[in-house]
């Protein structure tokens, strides 16, 4: 080969190669190799910023309103800001991970009433916390206020101690703390301590390396009538449980409580579905539970529970308690999702708190606002009494117990029916290998091992009709593209079909009286040119008169099979009931 042409080869080889990957000491900024400097890359571990002693400037970090600090209860954070101000930085990874862990003090200064502070990695929301006054009180009641630490002498402030994760796997990293305070809110937030940790593994919402569950389509846990501890679960509060009216409950959470989970290698799906037994305990006047599913806000619903006449259900006299059966939904096909429960209650444990059980999961085939019929995703249910199930997105059938109408699902071989039996099939999933058997109204699967005679025969009727489909579409193409001669040899070469009429006794030809035959119960006749009609063994059918009776509907073809079974000893039945395919 010209030695040119090797040049060129090699260049080109090692352009490639740097298009994907960088040497030691370089990340890959879009399709460039950058050299890794101490104070802008992660090489592994953990790289610290801003420490709460002595905060320092970095060049390498980009500050909205400025750099600035202020001393908050005898530490210094990078701050004061509001109003859509903003510290972000991008950093080169060297080392290959799976999650990231970001920790830091965050100063919440003065009077904020639910406002969130966020944190974007690559413009994707990883964190979101909002606060309000009393939320860091030492009290325990949630109407005193935090005591005054820096910021307006008269007004509350709060240190939070954050920590979390999300997985990240580029060689980039682009990161930006903000908050949701406008020019009006008088209050401000600072930083200090930012520590961010490459994780070798995947991670969970709190940062710390996710244990992997047994892969299912649905989950359920922490049962309500026995819930355990789980080590896919975090609890800002620790693990606790709490029993109302025979109900077992995780909780009793108050101000500043949540439970985080995360679920990794999720098989295929196209939405989530999201449901629990939320526990509420005593006073709640218009406090909101909050569900975030990967840090997406998609349940937010004020709740109160005031004084009542009578006895208290489970807790504090003379104040009610109730249980909400929450649910929530959202498209979703990542194999990780990360869900968040939390509440923006003021109380402490004795005055209004919550609790969960029953927390499931459901990963489904059909995004929202479209539901599987057991064959493809449909707008609409098939049936004259087919209805929805929305934690699965699936079609079912309506049950009336004579005092209520519910949704039920079908058998999973049926695609439509009238019960929840596996003999309750209406219609199958034929696309999907299943075929209707009459006699017991199932759905036979052919694509696997069937017990029986009749099944076996329901499928070999299938394959047969498949067997003719394959042929009409085959001829079709033939015409196509062929004609004249080639016409003439298809026709004379293609398998002879019939249909065997009349359910009525019919003569067999003359001089041919039939002496005996055995005819199956349900499947496919077959005529021999060598023999006359040769059937399948099946249950013996006697002639009378010289005549034979044909099941209506069946299908005859000019092929001969592993039995002695003969009928006549020409090669046809009376032409009046042989009618060509």
């Amino acid at each position: 080969m010209n030695l040119k042409i090797l040049a060129i080869l090699a260049l080109l080889s090692v352009v490639a190669e740097s298009s994907t990957s960088c040497p030691s000491g370089y990340y890959l900024n879009g399709e460039t190799c950058v050299s890794c400097q101490v104070s802008d890359c992660l090489i592994g571990g953990t790289m610290q910023f801003f420490t709460c002693d002595n905060p320092q400037i970095n060049a390498h970090w980009q500050y909205s309103s400025g750099f600035s600090t202020t001393t908050c209860d005898g530490s210094t954070y990078v701050g004061l800001y509001a109003d859509g101000s903003s510290i972000s930085t991008a950093l080169g990874i060297t080392a290959e991970h799976k999650g990231i862990t970001i920790s830091f003090a965050l100063a919440v200064i003065d009077s904020w009433n639910l406002q969130s502070f966020i944190v974007t990695a690559d413009s994707k929301v990883v964190f979101t916390r909002a606060y309000y006054q009393g939320m860091f009180s030492t009290a325990g009641d949630g109407f005193t206020y935090d005591s005054n630490k820096c910021g307006d002498s008269d007004i509350g402030d709060g240190i939070d101690q954050v920590k979390f994760g999300f997985n990240h796997t580029n060689s980039m990293l682009s990161l930006m703390l903000s908050s949701t305070l406008g020019a009006s809110a008088g209050a401000s937030w600072g930083i200090c301590n930012l520590a961010i940790t490459l994780m070798e593994c995947e991670v969970a919402a709190n940062g710390d390396c996710i244990q992997n569950r047994t892969s299912a389509t649905n989950y359920t846990e922490l049962s309500c009538s026995n819930p355990v501890d789980s080590q896919f679960w975090q609890f800002g509060q620790g693990y606790r449980t709490f029993g109302c009216s025979g109900i077992t409950y995780v909780g009793n959470f108050a101000k500043g409580g949540y439970a985080t989970t995360s679920y990794v290698n999720l098989t295929e799906h196209q939405s989530v579905y999201v449901q629990m037994n939320l526990g509420l305990f005593d006073f709640w006047n218009d406090e909101r539970f909050f569900i975030y599913l990967d840090s997406e806000l998609v349940y937010n619903q004020p709740i109160s529970l005031y004084q009542f006449d009578g006895a208290s259900v489970c807790y504090q006299t003379p104040f009610a308690s109730s249980y909400l059966i929450v649910s929530t939904e959202l498209d979703h096909t990542a194999s990780h999702l990360d869900v968040n429960l939390s509440s923006n209650t003021q109380s402490a444990a004795s005055v209004g708190s919550w609790g969960i059980c029953d927390v499931q999961l459901f990963l489904n085939e059909c995004p929202l606002g479209k539901w599987y019929d057991g064959e493809e995703c449909v707008k609409v249910c098939p049936g004259t009494n087919s209805c929805y199930i929305k934690k699965t997105r699936s079609c079912g059938y309506s049950y009336n117990d004579g005092i209520e109408t519910t949704c039920l699902p079908c058998d999973p071989s049926c695609k439509t029916c009238n019960g929840s039996l596996p003999t309750n099939c209406l219609t199958c999933a034929t696309s999907k290998g299943f075929e209707f058997y009459a006699q017991n109204t199932s759905c036979i699967d052919c694509n696997s091992e069937h017990n029986g005679a009749a099944a076996a025969l329901v499928c070999k009727a299938r394959l047969q009709k498949g067997a003719i489909a394959g042929i009409t579409i085959g001829a079709v193409a033939f015409v196509a593209l062929t004609s004249g001669l080639g016409y003439a040899f298809y026709r004379k070469k293609r398998p002879q079909l019939v249909k065997l009429q009349s359910v009525a006794s019919t003569a067999s030809p003359s001089g041919n009286a039939v002496s005996s035959v055995s005819v199956p119960v349900d499947g496919v006749h077959h005529l021999h040119t060598e023999g006359g009609l040769i059937s399948p063994s099946g249950t013996a059918w006697p002639p009378s008169n010289d005549k034979f009776a044909v099941p209506n509907d069946k299908i005859a073809t000019l092929d001969k099979i592993a039995t002695n079974d003969k009928i006549a000893t020409n090669d046809k039945i009376a032409s009046s009931n042989v009618i060509p395919i």
